[in-house]
């Protein structure tokens, strides 16, 4: 009989005496012997031990992968394609590995999540010590589910750009408050950004952890940047006309007010309408209006209940809109923001304007 023959029958005997009380079966006492008794077997047994394996384990059933795979789930010296077998089987039986497996790399992991989807996607994101690329690719599947394992994972590095976009859906999604709220690393931008979303509650662990003082708040908002603008799409002047039309037949509303001011005196007297009713000091809003970006104006209007066919016609008399800015990124903004949370950013501004010259 030759030596493998021979270490086959040792490696089969001990596999039997260490049967998991007849419940894991062959495959899966193998399995356990290599990871509890590696000390028992040379580098020649182990290696006979992983061939008995890549033998058997298409031929068992789940939970019996489930248990080698969280048997083999933390070693390093697997052989790569029974790694590969188990972490391309169901996401119940690769669970362990896409987790755990030191074995896989950036590139296994977006190619599993690529060939597999949601199931296997969910795994990787819990998975600790994440790399830029791989959050890269979670966050571009745009799963609320993925999104929010992902932001609950704090030890998984998240890139500038992909935090951005999670905050950007935690308007929409609620369930990405709490999570984006205990990371350690939002940066202040994105921290003020969020600050106008979230509860109280967390507002205030907002401020202690980024160290942001209430009256700093007021740049939440306008001094966001809007990145990504490269298609020219210049305000068309009819945009909001209906809306113009009506303020200058007048009305009561403040919005409308505000419209007919600016109509008939420009933006001097905007400013002074603006000044009136917020009670904001007169300087103050005359910046708001000469040199106010779009998204400045985006609170002003909707903190005095202006709408975004209003929004748009200020914009265009204003002649807000830079050549290459895109004018449904700005209007989307404006209607992102509520009003109660635009006066609170706005009040803020009777202490501190919103941004320095």
């Amino acid at each position: 009989m030759t030596d493998r023959a021979v270490s086959f029958e040792h490696l089969l005997r001990l596999a039997h005496q260490r049967a998991l009380d007849g419940k894991g079966g062959l495959a899966a006492s193998v399995a356990k012997l290599c990871l509890d008794s590696r000390s028992d077997l040379s580098d020649r047994e182990l290696s006979l031990t992983f061939d008995i394996l890549r033998m058997l384990i298409d031929k068992v059933e789940v939970a019996v992968r489930r248990n080698i795979s969280d048997y083999l789930c933390d070693r390093t010296d697997v052989p790569k394609d029974l790694i590969a077998f188990l972490a391309n089987d169901t996401v119940h039986v690769a669970y362990p590995i896409l987790r755990s497996s030191p074995l896989l790399s950036d590139y296994d992991l977006i190619r599993l999540i690529d060939d597999h989807g949601h199931g296997h996607a969910m795994a990787v994101a819990t998975r600790s010590e994440l790399t830029g690329p791989v959050s890269h690719r979670l966050v571009a599947m745009n799963d609320e589910a993925i999104d929010v394992t992902l932001a609950k994972n704090l030890s998984a590095t998240i890139e500038a750009e992909d935090m951005s976009i999670l905050v950007d859906r935690a308007v929409d999604c609620v369930s990405l408050h709490t999570p984006l709220s205990s990371r350690g690393d939002l940066g202040a931008d994105l921290a003020r950004r969020l600050y106008t979303l979230v509860g109280e509650a967390l507002r205030r662990h907002i401020m202690d952890t980024y160290d942001i003082d209430g009256a700093v708040v007021a740049e939440a908002v306008d001094n966001a940047v809007l990145d990504g603008l490269a298609v020219p799409s210049p305000l068309n002047t009819a945009i909001g006309g209906g809306w113009a039309e009506q303020a200058q037949r007048g009305g009561h509303r403040p919005a409308a007010r505000l419209l007919r001011r600016l109509l008939a005196d420009g933006p001097e007297g905007a400013a002074l309408e603006f000044s009136e009713h917020t009670h904001l000091p007169l300087e103050t809003s005359r910046w708001v209006f000469e040199r106010g970006d779009g998204q400045t104006l985006a609170v002003a209007m909707k903190s005095i209940g202006m709408d975004v066919d209003g929004y748009t016609t200020l914009l265009d008399r204003m002649q807000r809109i830079a050549e290459y800015e895109d004018i449904e990124r700005l209007t989307a903004y404006f209607e992102r923001i509520d009003t109660k949370t635009a006066a609170m950013v706005v009040s803020h501004w009777k202490t501190r304007p919103p941004r320095a010259d």
